[in-house]
C-alpha cells in the first residue's frame, strides 16, 4: 500500500510539473523536468554450451518495461543549486511484482559557482565518472541504445567534483569518486582521484586525465593502478555546411593486483584506443569508427593465461561504451552464455561505418556496420590458436518527433557470430544470427 501510495504520489508530481512548468520557471527557484517511457524490447537466437541451458531454438526474450524519471533542481541563487533524479519505476518490466516500483534516487548533489569555478558534491550525475572524449564534448549519437563514451562508467557515483573553463581556452576538471564501501571487510573502499587539464581551440580540443584507484573490496586483497587518459578532437570545413572531424582517445593504466585466493600479487595493465573520422553533411552525418582493448592469451597450458606474470586485460570499452545494441548490450560472454545488459570486455577490436541521415526536422535514420575480432589468441585443449572472429553486426535505427514532447525511437540489430564461438565451444548449440529489437515511446515534460 505505501509503494502505490509513493508511486501515484509520484505520478501527481509529474502531473503538477506539466502543467505548472512554466509558472514554475519562472516564478519559484524550483524546477521540475522529466519523462515517461514505454519500452518494448525482443531478442533471440542464442547458444547453448552447458547442460541446463534450453536448446537455441527455445531462447528468447520479449517483454515490456515502464520507466518515470523526475528532475528536480533548486536554485535559490545564482550561486547554489541543487539537483536530485528520482526513478519510479527504474525500467520495471510488465509482470516481475513490485520491487522496482520503489522509488529510488539516482542522483542529489549540491553545486556551488564561485569566481574560481563551479564545485559539486553528493552523488553527482554520471559526467563525474567520464574523462577525455566526454569531457572536450564529443558525444555522437547513432540511434536508440547506442553511445560512444570510450573508457566512461554511464552512471551516478558518490563523490566531489570541480570544474572550471578560462576564457583563454584552457580548463581543469578534477574529481574524487568513492565507487564501494564494504563494512565486511578490512578498509574495504574502492577510490578513484582523477585530474583532467584540458584546452579548447577553435575547431577542437586536447585533454590529458591521469587517474589513480585504490580497490580494497572482497574481490581482491590488494589493487592498485594508475592510469593516462589523452584525448583530443579537431573539425575543419571541407564545403559550405559539411566538415570532417577527427576525434581519439587512449587508456593506459598499470599496477598491481592479489586476488583474494593468492597469496602473490602481480602486475596488471591494459591498453584501450578509440578513434574516429566523422563527415558532417547537412542532414547528416557519416563515420568511419575503430577501436582497440588489450587482452591476454587464454587456454591450456596454463601459462598462456598469464602471460608470463602480467596480465593485460585491465583495460576495456567501459560501461558507457556500447555501440551496437547486440554485441554490447548483450553480448557473447566467454563463460558460455549470452550476458545481456553488459559492457564488452576487453581483449578485442571493432571497427564500424556508422550514420544518421535527417529525411525530415522530424525523422531520423541510424544505421552501423561493424565487425569484430579478438586481440589475443585463444588456445584449445591442444595447443592450438582457434579463429579470432567474433562476428559482425548490422544495425537500423529511426527516431520520430510525432508531435510537441512525444517521440519514437526504435532500433533492431542483427549479429552473426564469428568462428570463434563455435571453435571455442565445439559441442555447443549456437545460432547463426542474433537478433535484438527495442522500441521506445517516451513523453517528456
Amino acid at each position: 500500500m505505501k509503494i502505490l501510495f509513493a508511486t501515484l504520489a509520484l505520478f501527481a508530481m509529474a502531473f503538477s510539473a506539466l502543467i505548472f512548468a512554466g509558472a514554475s520557471r519562472a516564478e519559484s527557484p524550483v524546477t521540475f523536468s522529466g519523462f515517461i517511457e514505454l519500452n518494448r524490447y525482443d531478442h533471440g537466437g542464442y547458444f547453448n554450451v552447458t547442460d541446463y541451458l534450453p536448446k537455441a531454438d527455445d531462447l528468447g526474450d520479449h517483454y515490456f518495461s515502464t520507466r518515470l524519471r523526475l528532475n528536480v533542481s533548486f536554485k535559490p541563487t545564482d550561486y547554489l543549486e541543487i539537483k536530485w533524479r528520482l526513478h519510479a519505476p527504474h525500467a520495471q518490466r510488465w509482470g516481475t511484482g513490485t520491487a522496482q516500483l520503489t522509488p529510488s534516487t539516482r542522483y542529489i548533489y549540491g553545486i556551488v559557482t564561485t569566481a574560481i569555478g563551479k564545485f559539486s558534491a553528493g552523488r553527482i550525475s554520471y559526467d563525474l565518472n567520464s574523462a577525455g572524449l566526454q569531457t572536450l564534448g564529443y558525444l555522437p549519437y547513432w540511434g536508440m541504445n547506442a553511445q560512444f563514451n570510450p573508457f566512461d562508467v554511464d552512471s551516478e557515483d558518490d563523490g566531489i567534483m570541480y570544474r572550471n573553463d578560462w576564457d583563454n581556452g584552457f580548463g581543469l576538471k578534477a574529481f574524487y569518486l568513492k565507487d564501494a564501501s564494504e563494512s565486511d571487510v578490512k578498509d574495504g573502499d574502492y577510490d578513484r582521484y582523477s585530474i583532467e587539464p584540458y584546452y579548447k581551440w577553435e575547431g577542437g580540443g586536447a585533454s590529458f586525465a591521469v587517474q589513480y584507484d585504490r580497490n580494497m573490496t572482497n574481490d581482491v586483497i590488494e589493487n592498485y593502478y594508475v592510469s593516462v587518459n589523452p584525448a583530443i578532437v579537431h573539425s575543419f570545413a571541407v564545403g559550405e555546411g559539411t566538415s570532417l572531424g577527427f576525434h581519439a582517445e587512449a587508456k593506459y593504466s598499470v599496477g598491481k593486483r592479489r586476488d583474494t585466493a593468492a597469496s602473490d600479487e602481480y602486475t596488471i595493465d591494459g591498453l584501450g584506443v578509440y578513434a574516429d573520422l566523422a563527415l558532417m553533411y547537412p542532414s547528416g552525418d557519416v563515420t568511419l569508427s575503430g577501436w582497440w582493448f588489450n587482452g591476454n592469451e587464454e587456454g591450456d597450458p596454463a601459462s598462456h593465461v598469464t602471460g608470463g606474470g602480467t596480465r593485460h586485460d585491465l583495460v576495456d570499452g567501459g560501461e558507457g561504451f556500447y555501440p551496437f545494441v547486440v554485441f554490447y548490450l548483450g553480448h557473447y560472454h566467454d563463460a558460455g552464455y549470452f550476458n545481456h545488459n553488459s559492457y564488452m570486455q576487453p581483449n578485442h577490436w571493432g571497427v564500424a561505418l556508422l550514420g544518421n541521415h535527417r529525411f525530415t526536422e522530424k525523422i531520423n535514420f541510424n544505421w552501423s556496420v561493424g565487425t569484430f575480432q579478438r586481440v589475443k589468441d585463444y588456445f584449445n585443449a591442444e595447443d592450438k590458436a582457434i579463429s579470432k572472429n567474433m562476428g559482425t553486426e548490422a544495425d537500423l535505427g529511426l527516431d520520430v518527433t510525432l508531435m510537441d514532447n512525444l517521440y519514437f525511437n526504435s532500433k533492431v540489430g542483427v549479429f552473426a557470430p564469428g568462428d570463434y564461438y563455435q571453435q571455442r565451444y565445439p559441442t555447443a548449440s549456437i545460432s547463426d544470427l542474433v537478433w535484438a529489437w527495442g522500441n521506445r515511446l517516451t513523453y517528456t515534460f
